[in-house]
């Protein structure tokens, strides 16, 4: 597995404790100049799994170029045949005790995985979550850009992928997509694995996302392909604009309740059931 992270210390421990006892055998992970002490977790994560561990200290977010050398080295330093280009708030789960090989067709050298949202309870840890949106809101980039009562969890997300690293020119950006010498098809879709996504885990996460992607977009990376509700928020210098967004934003039980009764979400409690149990065994 490949990541690129930033600021991710609410969640990168467990993403990684999570994908080792689901197959994945060594990381790599590249830590873009994080100030909350991502990189010291994965330092001392080292201690316990294959783990890879790259800095880069560069605003202009080169994330295409970072993710494809970190799938390339996964391959020359650590034997990969098999590479998952993931982020930090994503948590990928073969189903019924399956892996990412079986996931994967050997027949092809690119494909990509359905990613859901999880919605996050006001004021509850994010890995209690078990409401997933399984029909996203068609929401317009205009409104997305002008509406106050959107939430990021109820659109629909792009697939992810993994990959084959011989052969691997370009990991795209976003991790959507790759360029690879053996594959010039339509990208198959992986069965038996879905990605959970969680976008937004609690306010202070939200706060410091804000004010990346602020620095990002006004600094070294205006250009930066991202949603049009990030670049809208990046928007947002006032602490107390931050925290009103961040209250419309939330979704109490009822809100959880209407959505899953008009059919745009469904509970899912495996990830929580699998989250939970790592939590409370690094707990003890």
């Amino acid at each position: 597995m490949v990541m690129l992270v930033r600021d991710e210390h609410d969640v990168i421990a467990l993403n990684i404790r999570f994908h080792a006892s689901r197959g994945i055998a060594a990381f790599v992970v590249i830590d873009n100049d994080s100030a909350d002490g991502t990189y010291e977790i994965v330092q001392g994560l080292a201690t316990e799994y294959d783990i890879v561990l790259q800095r880069r200290v560069d605003d202009r977010f080169r994330q295409s170029r970072w993710m494809t050398e970190g799938a390339l080295l996964a391959y020359a330093r650590l034997g990969a045949d098999l590479v998952v280009l993931a982020d930090a708030d994503e948590f990928w789960m073969p189903e019924d005790g399956g892996t990412f090989a079986a996931a994967f067709d050997p027949a092809q050298a690119l494909v990509s995985c359905e990613r859901l949202n999880m919605l996050v309870p006001a004021a509850a840890p994010f890995h209690r979550a078990m409401h997933c949106v399984v029909n996203p809101v068609a929401f317009s980039r205009r409104s997305q850009l002008e509406a106050s009562e959107i939430s990021v969890g109820l659109l629909a997300m792009r697939d992810k992928c993994m990959v084959d690293p011989r052969g691997l020119l370009r990991v795209g950006q976003g991790n959507h997509s790759a360029l690879h010498t053996f594959h010039w098809r339509a990208v198959p879709r992986a069965s038996g694995l879905t990605i959970y996504h969680y976008p937004i885990r609690s306010f202070a996460q939200f706060a410091r996302s804000v004010e990346l992607y602020r620095r990002l977009l006004h600094g070294g990376a205006p250009r930066l392909k991202v949603g049009a509700l990030w670049r809208r928020w990046a928007e947002l210098a006032d602490p107390a604009a931050v925290a009103a967004e961040y209250r419309r934003l939330s979704f109490g039980r009822a809100d959880l309740a209407l959505l899953q009764r008009v059919g745009i979400v469904e509970t899912r409690e495996a990830p929580a059931r699998a989250l939970a149990r790592l939590v409370t065994a690094n707990r003890d």
